[in-house]
C-alpha cells in the first residue's frame, strides 16, 4: 500500500516521528515525577500504585490533589506538581478544543 508523500521527505518523517517520541516520552517522565512529588507529599498508602494510575489516565493527578491528605497536614505544592497539573489540564481541554473546532 502506497502513502502518498504529501511534501514530507523521508528523512523529514523520520525527524518528525523522533521528536514526537522523545516529547510523549519527556512528558511521561514529567507526570510521573509530578504524581510521586504529590502521592508522597500527601502520605497516600501504596504510592506506586498511584503512580501507575496517574500515568495511565493523567487527570487522576488533579483529583489526588483535590483530595486531602490522610495524614492531616498539609504542604505547599512542589514546581514540579504544578507541571503535572497543567500537563493534566491540557490533557482534559485539548480533544475539546479540537472537538470544538471541527463545528
Amino acid at each position: 500500500m502506497h502513502v502518498p508523500s504529501q511534501g514530507f521527505s523521508t528523512l523529514q518523517l523520520v525527524l518528525y516521528l523522533l521528536w514526537l517520541g522523545t516529547y510523549a516520552l519527556s512528558a511521561y517522565i514529567l507526570m510521573g515525577m509530578a504524581s510521586y512529588a504529590c502521592v508522597k507529599r500527601k502520605g497516600f498508602r501504596r504510592p506506586v500504585l498511584l503512580v501507575i494510575v496517574c500515568l495511565l489516565c493523567w487527570p487522576v493527578l488533579i483529583l489526588l490533589e483535590l483530595l486531602r491528605s490522610p495524614n492531616g497536614v498539609e504542604s505547599s505544592r512542589r514546581p514540579i506538581e504544578y507541571v503535572g497539573m497543567g500537563l493534566a489540564a491540557l490533557n482534559i481541554l485539548l480533544p475539546v478544543l479540537m472537538y470544538l473546532s471541527r463545528l
